[in-house]
């Protein structure tokens, strides 16, 4: 909806019955934290996309955000990392991230 108001819904028409057949990968990046103290990856949130700018987290709390722009390819630009010990066996989910005006959460 382009607002504050949490709904998870996107009003786009680009993907629909007619052209899901043809969705393929553009591209493939490295998360190093995601299998770091466990077997398996924690990336189940989805992710923000914000002016060609992609942002996730992975089950730690580390919140990447990567330039998608050109729609081909992905750069990390930074890593927001939380300092969590990530070798103690302590795994942490998180249920995502939020972006309120130009901060991420």
């Amino acid at each position: 909806l382009g607002d504050y108001s949490s709904h998870r819904f996107a009003n786009l028409n680009q993907i629909n019955r007619d052209t899901v057949g043809d969705l393929r990968m553009a591209f493939a990046l490295p998360v190093p934290t995601a299998l770091k103290g466990s077997n398996v990856a924690n990336l189940e949130n989805p992710p923000l996309v914000i002016d060609g700018m992609m942002y996730f987290n992975d089950g730690w709390g580390t919140i990447y955000k990567v330039d998608v722009s050109d729609g081909k390819t992905g750069k990390i630009v930074w890593v927001a990392d939380p300092a969590i010990d990530k070798e103690a066996g302590h795994f942490i989910v998180t249920r995502g991230i939020a972006a309120y005006g130009n901060r991420i959460f």
